[in-house]
């Protein structure tokens, strides 16, 4: 088996970044690039005019990727390895478009998500990552604030209602595509679900708003968001295998997602094989893969550069993928957590994206 890595990270273009703070809201950064304390918040009403100076999606976009990154994470690592990925996809298209026969035009847009994600190596700084993570999304306000940002970049889409769907298809304009590593998956899912399912925090929040931002953000007469996303790719989960079924379970069902929500896992991965399991008693799927909703779930390899995949290994609505042959390189306490920068994963990536545009 031979494994390619990405080249380090170069430069690309358009790249928007937006900040989250410990409380989950977006933030002009100040000095401090990593719990963002000194930085200038942005109120709910102040997002239209925040997201239309920072997201940049130039006429003739194609594709939306949308980065949030996991654990360990200063903002210099963030940006480094989100532009290496970036980067990375668009070397392998350029090298092997007619493996995705159905991007053709693929003209990408990229979006990084930063969010205080610094601690300690040893297991309380894990657990209060962890912690900060839940916090943020399930009682903090950055459920509403990346939904808003999704909301935003529906708003400016060109798309198309397909006939008893629960999303709307694409249809000219671009397709959005979220990516994510570790904890960087709970905002994912979190954000996702938000248009189905609001927590209290966020509906609160969208009372709060009048009606110009509602136009703005994609947020809906029944104060819900309206906004479509047509792929997930978690890197190596941090969330329980068993234990975070009922999220999942509502992103396949009620969300406007069209999927399929694929994740990696490898049995190297040391901080969500033990440190995981130490810390919350079941591995992470990020260990083992997603293993509930039952019937939902479908599990496959992460395959070789040559290979072509086909509309089987996307036949689930969660698609597992086994990468514990790239994925082995151990890194110091957490093991392979981050070792999936390689062409094998964007080139799994491009198969994922180029299946959802049929």
């Amino acid at each position: 088996m031979t494994k390619t890595p990405l080249p380090e990270a170069a430069a690309v273009s358009p790249l928007s970044l937006v900040c989250l703070n410990a409380k989950g809201r977006f933030v002009k950064p100040g000095k401090d690039l990593d719990e963002f304390s000194d930085g200038e918040e942005i109120s709910p009403e102040g997002l239209p005019e925040y997201l239309r100076g920072r997201i940049v999606v130039p006429e003739g976009t194609t594709d939306v990727f949308v980065w949030v990154h996991g654990w360990q994470n200063s903002h210099r690592d963030a940006l480094t390895s989100a532009r290496r990925l970036f980067s990375g996809i668009n070397l392998l298209y350029r090298r092997q478009a007619a493996r995705y026969p159905r991007l053709g035009p693929f003209q990408p847009a990229f979006l990084v998500v930063r969010w205080p994600s610094k601690s300690s190596f040893l297991p309380r700084g894990y657990r209060e990552i962890r912690d900060r993570a839940a916090q943020m999304t399930e009682q903090g306000e950055a459920e509403f604030f990346l939904a808003s940002l999704l909301g935003y970049l529906d708003r400016r889409n060109t798309r198309q209602g397909g006939p008893g769907s629960k999303t709307l298809a694409a249809a000219g304009g671009f397709y959005v595509h979220c990516l994510g590593h570790s904890f960087g998956g709970r905002f994912l899912t979190a954000a996702v679900n938000a248009a189905a399912t609001p927590q209290a925090q966020t509906l609160s929040l969208l009372r709060r708003i009048g009606r110009g931002s509602h136009q703005v953000l994609g947020v809906t007469q029944a104060s819900r968001f309206q906004f479509t996303v047509d792929s997930m790719l978690i890197f190596q989960m941090a969330a329980p295998s068993s234990g975070f079924a009922l999220p999942l379970t509502a992103l396949i069902r009620d969300a406007p997602f069209r999927g399929p929500l694929m994740t990696t896992f490898s049995a190297h991965d040391t901080a969500n094989c033990f440190w995981h399991n130490t810390i919350e008693k079941e591995k992470a799927i990020g260990c083992l893969g997603v293993a509930e909703p039952h019937g939902a779930v479908t599990t496959i390899a992460l395959a070789e550069l040559a290979y072509d995949y086909g509309p089987e290994d996307f036949g689930k609505d969660i698609v597992n993928v086994d990468a514990s042959a790239y994925f082995d390189e151990s890194g110091p306490i957490t093991g392979a957590h981050s070792d999936f920068y390689y062409e094998e994963s964007v080139h799994l990536l491009l198969s994922l994206v180029n299946h959802v545009r049929g």
